[in-house]
């Protein structure tokens, strides 16, 4: 039997163009990994039983904006905090720690983030400030996530968080989202010409590996490393 591919949920609003662009972008940049598709657009049209009581916050919320011409129904619909609020739950149903190694949210207007899956979300401001600001590309990040991905499936690891900041790129690792990062891999390309663009470094600011080689440096957490005080 062939061993089962990993999985990424991707969430948007609706179905459209930048979604399967996107799709495909995660396909050909990372092949291992399967792409599972959720729409919050198909997940409402499903749940008709929340038809009834969401017209009544749709009068609620709406009612005088609607009575004005100043919004029409569809949005009114979507818009709702009883939507909004049904939506976040249906969405645990479908994405799943375990099947899902991360979600990549399109869009911020729903919470569709489910805990112990890693949750990503993607607007036009996150690549804008991508490209003012040091970052993984695209190979450095399959790096990061194969390890990543391991590491989850071992117990290891539950959560992560990326920053990109003035002068560096720190993707940080956690066994538990309340905790401080048990190691930030640190991408820093003013010491591309000294000690070295990446490092692993631990919660208590110990470097246990630096270099030019990410996979290299990387190879330092395939292992559970002990610090000996």
């Amino acid at each position: 039997m062939g061993e089962t591919k990993g999985r990424f949920a991707l969430v948007s609003t609706y179905a459209h163009l930048s979604r399967n662009s996107m799709e495909r972008m995660l396909t050909a940049g990372f092949p291992e990994f399967e792409v599972e598709n959720f729409s919050v657009d198909e997940v409402v049209k499903r749940n008709w039983r929340w038809i009834v009581p969401n017209m009544w916050y749709v009068a609620r919320e709406f009612g005088r904006k609607l009575v004005r011409r100043q919004i029409t129904l569809r949005p009114a619909y979507f818009w709702t905090t009883h939507n909004f609020v049904r939506v976040h739950a249906a969405m645990r149903q479908l994405i799943q720690p375990g099947r899902h190694l991360f979600s990549f949210q399109m869009q911020s207007l729903y919470n569709t983030s489910v805990p112990g899956v890693p949750h990503f979300v993607y607007t036009d401001h996150t690549h804008l400030s991508n490209l003012n600001y040091p970052d993984f590309d695209r190979q450095e990040l399959r790096e990061i996530f194969n390890l990543y991905g391991r590491k989850v499936v071992s117990g290891e690891w539950r959560d992560y968080a990326i920053d990109f900041l003035k002068d560096r790129a720190v993707f940080s690792v956690f066994r538990r989202a309340s905790e401080m990062p048990l190691y930030r891999i640190v991408k820093d390309p003013a010491l591309a010409r000294r000690q070295g663009v990446y490092a692993v470094i631990t919660a208590t600011g110990l470097i246990v590996k630096r270099g030019q080689d990410l996979r290299n440096v990387l190879h330092v957490l395939e292992k559970p490393l002990r610090l000996v005080s």
